[in-house]
């Protein structure tokens, strides 16, 4: 809570509420039209990163919340990795998984945390937190916030 969250369009519209309360919400749209309430619609992940670079209060970090598109457009630049996998079975189903996170050069980070939740019923899931250990050329982050992806 009280951070600052960014994320696509597409992601937005997956959230029951729409945003996600108690944050600063960005929005990347294409459509420079678009405007939802209680939220700062931008048109490209730099407009996005200027603008929390600037709102950034101290103690604020920002989460990369998706979709795929925005991952890969930002992952270069996170120095934390926050990754949420989920463990699914379906039965019949033998990839049903429709976006998934970029991949990316585990040598170049740690991992810092592993935890495990129990399944129920089809599902469970793990995260992983990764700490970058080496930034390459123009990778090299920009931003004075703490850069974590989901």
């Amino acid at each position: 809570m009280g951070h600052i969250v960014m994320m696509g369009r597409k992601t937005l519209e997956t959230l029951p509420k729409r945003q996600l309360p108690g944050r600063v919400n960005i929005i990347l749209s294409r459509n420079k039209d678009l405007q939802i309430p209680n939220c700062t619609v931008v048109n490209s992940v730099e407009a996005a990163l200027r603008f929390a670079a600037m709102i950034k209060q101290p103690g604020q970090q920002l989460f990369i919340i998706g979709g795929s598109e925005i991952y890969h457009q930002t992952l270069h630049l996170a120095s934390r990795l926050c990754l949420t996998v989920v463990e699914v079975w379906l039965a019949g189903k033998s990839n049903c998984i429709s976006q998934y996170f970029p991949d990316f050069n585990k040598d170049h980070f740690n991992v810092e945390n592993i935890a495990l939740y129990p399944r129920d019923g089809s599902h469970g899931f793990h995260t992983i937190e990764y700490v970058r250990t080496k930034f390459t050329g123009a990778s090299q982050p920009k931003l004075d916030i703490p850069f974590h992806t989901v």
